[in-house]
């Protein structure tokens, strides 16, 4: 800002307005989005994570579901091979016991 005044006498000469410049209004602007501690940007910033937190927490959570499921699968799919085994056991028994002849 920069004031000339060339009169000599003294009185009153009508009214100075001193405002906001361009720069510093684009300034004061760029600083509410880019401020460290409470700019907007910082805010965004702040939402990204917590929701790549929760996204992440919600994987885990259904890494441990998918874990659990497979060892119950796994337990029954060895309760039926033992099931198989014996009913494969039992018919080879059978089988035997009808190939003998009885007279």
């Amino acid at each position: 800002l920069m004031v000339r005044f060339d009169g000599d006498t003294p009185g009153t000469y009508g009214n100075i307005t001193v405002g906001v410049g361009v720069m510093e209004s684009l300034e004061r602007r760029l600083s509410s989005y880019t401020s460290y501690a409470d700019g907007l940007l910082k805010n965004q910033e702040h939402l990204i994570n917590e929701s790549i937190r929760d996204y992440e927490n919600r994987i885990e959570f259904k890494e441990r579901q998918m874990d659990r499921i497979e060892l119950g699968l796994k337990t029954r799919f060895t309760r039926l091979e033992a099931q198989l085994s014996q009913l494969q056991q039992s018919s080879n028994a059978l089988a035997s016991v009808a190939s003998l002849r009885l007279f």
